[in-house]
């Protein structure tokens, strides 16, 4: 039976299909161990933050049921988790000047990804790569600009 109707049947909240990867993650990770579960509930945090920070930084709201939302909320969590396991995997180097580029081209983004940069430093104390924010700036004009 679909996660989604059995959660809006049992609490008549009704989530949207972009939440339907992360239960997997979920029920994945509960199977494990309870590590992952707490690893989970902390990218579900983090995720939400980073969203709740774009749309703030926008002053939007983005829409929960578009292939582009659904889109950048992958993108986004696979950034957090690259952060959360620093080290583990090489984001490729991206050139100066196409970064440059960026910075400039769609600074609004970048200053979004900033942020977002900024508030995992200050939660989880890691570093954040210049290419990881190039990434993410893309992401973040993406999701912005097709709303």
């Amino acid at each position: 039976m679909d996660s989604l109707y059995l959660i809006e049947k049992r609490t008549g909240i009704r989530l949207p299909k972009s939440e339907l990867t992360f239960l997997t993650y979920h029920y994945v990770d509960a199977q494990n161990n309870s590590e992952g579960t707490i690893q989970s509930a902390k990218l579900a945090e983090l995720t939400n933050r980073a969203i709740e920070i774009v749309q703030y930084h926008y002053q939007l709201i983005l829409d929960q049921n578009s292939a582009n939302y659904v889109r950048f909320v992958t993108h986004l969590r696979f950034f957090i988790l690259r952060q959360l396991h620093q080290g583990s995997e090489e984001v490729p180097k991206v050139d100066p000047q196409l970064l440059a580029i960026v910075k400039e081209n769609y600074k609004k983004a970048f200053q979004g990804a900033q942020k977002v940069g900024k508030m995992l430093i200050e939660i989880m104390g890691c570093q954040v790569s210049e290419e990881e924010l190039f990434y993410l700036t893309l992401h973040i004009d993406r999701v912005t600009r097709r709303q």
